[in-house]
């Protein structure tokens, strides 16, 4: 059977480090192809937006360096979106289960963190595993509707944190 992933934020290179059959990307910019081969990107602005594929689709679902990117919280004429939180029940909802999430992300403490003034969205090394992991994902009380279980978590280089985690149900 085919496996099948999802590269979130992918600019104009879907990245596949699972080495998925099939690959899809989402970035809200443009649409591009990658490698010669012809990749599916469907564009939408995921701070604010569903990730538009159906329920179940993914066996992985990867994120480079864009995680930073999805504001935590924005206030809008009907209340506030908490956006991070509802980014993550979406990666949920899209993953076939046992699906894995990877994430790349610069992160607290390093100055990479918070130099770039598009990084919205500061990540620590408590933000996955005790938000959205665990028996009671503290992301809960702001609408996080899934479970995942940590696989890993470590630090790439100075400035960036890989997680993975796999879906629960």
């Amino acid at each position: 059977m085919a496996s099948i992933s999802l590269d979130l934020g992918c600019g104009s290179n879907p990245q596949n480090p699972f080495n998925a059959d099939l690959l899809f990307g989402v970035d809200s910019m443009r649409t591009a192809s990658s490698d010669g081969k012809l990749v599916e990107v469907r564009k939408a602005d995921l701070a604010v937006e569903a990730i538009p594929f159906a329920e179940a689709m993914f066996d992985h679902v990867t994120a480079y360096d864009f995680i930073e990117h999805v504001p935590r919280l924005i206030y809008l004429p009907g209340g506030a979106r908490c956006c991070f939180v509802e980014l993550m029940s979406e990666i949920y909802r899209v993953l076939k289960p046992g699906g894995t999430f990877y994430s790349l992300t610069p992160a607290y403490p390093s100055p990479k963190a918070f130099q770039d003034p598009t990084h919205v969205n500061i990540i620590t090394e408590s933000t996955f595993p005790d938000y959205f992991c665990g028996a009671t994902p503290w992301a809960r009380a702001y609408g996080f509707s899934g479970l995942f279980s940590l696989e890993s978590q470590e630090w790439v280089d100075a400035s960036h944190l890989s997680c993975t985690m796999c879906k629960r149900i």
